[in-house]
């Protein structure tokens, strides 16, 4: 478990000092880390397929439909029993909701208990439980891996410019085209500039470089003869190449392509 004790160690370093973690913590792990209540709609986040079929069965009545005991088969095809002599209960529409009860916190509480122990046991090591208290499983995600809605106002208003301005055709064509981007690639084009997918609480004003030092996004527009070429990411000056392209189709074309290439886990090192 020493793995897991590490990993806790540095989820609270980056807490610590304000650094984002580069992958998603699910709703249910957080909720594990603050020590949150645990709810029946939190099992559609872990397992779609067996959240349907607990939901149908609080939904309608089971009699002469469903026929189980206080039992289950976990990963292993071991059959395990939800509580003391739960193979001898049949479950009833009278007792069912204590039977989803019992079997959404197998499910959701049992699984990897001794990874999250240990991983919670790391955390608490940097940042002590009454302290993490403060925040909401939502806070706990901002702090954790920053914003992921990303505000194309906010992104031009923090935005510098090299070799260009606001009013650069090619820079207006660029902002047009992330404009009418959806979110997923509003994300993918952060990350192929930046390295990271997701923003610091405070936004594009928080941005920082590969060093942790405050770095603004920016555009830096580059001649190019050759109309092939594809826009360049800095990440770890959070700076983007920009080609002057002839126009915003063109532009929009070769964006796209360098996002799709090279923004899942493009990685530049300074």
């Amino acid at each position: 478990m020493e793995e897991y004790y590490f990993v806790g160690l540095l989820l609270g370093k980056l807490l610590l000092d304000g650094l984002l973690c580069p992958a998603h913590l699910s709703l249910v792990l957080r909720k594990r880390l603050l020590n949150a209540p645990i709810k029946f709609q939190d099992l559609q986040g872990v397992d779609q397929e067996l959240f349907k079929s607990l939901e149908w069965i609080k939904d309608n009545n089971i009699t002469d439909v469903i026929y189980e005991t206080f039992t289950f088969t976990d990963e292993n095809d071991v059959v395990r029993e939800l509580k003391p002599g739960g193979s001898a209960i049949e479950v009833t529409e009278l007792n069912k909701i204590e039977w989803l009860t019992l079997r959404v916190r197998f499910a959701l509480l049992e699984v990897a208990k001794e990874e999250t122990e240990a991983l919670r046991e790391g955390l608490y090591e940097v940042i002590p439980p009454r302290l993490l208290s403060a925040f909401s499983c939502s806070e706990l995600e901002f702090l954790l891996s920053g914003m992921s809605e990303i505000d194309v106002a906010d992104w031009m208003q923090h935005t510098v410019y090299k070799n260009c301005n606001s009013s650069t055709a090619q820079v207006r064509w660029f902002w047009n085209v992330v404009t009418c981007m959806s979110d997923v690639d509003r994300c993918k084009l952060l990350s192929f500039a930046t390295g990271c997918a997701n923003l610091p609480v405070e936004g594009f004003v928080g941005l920082r470089s590969a060093r942790g030092v405050s770095r603004m996004f920016q555009i830096s527009l580059v001649p190019s003869p050759n109309s092939s070429r594809l826009p360049q990411a800095h990440t770890c000056f959070n700076t983007l190449d920009l080609p002057d392209y002839s126009s915003q189709d063109e532009l929009e074309r070769m964006l796209r392509v360098a996002i799709e290439e090279g923004a899942e886990g493009f990685f530049v090192t300074e």
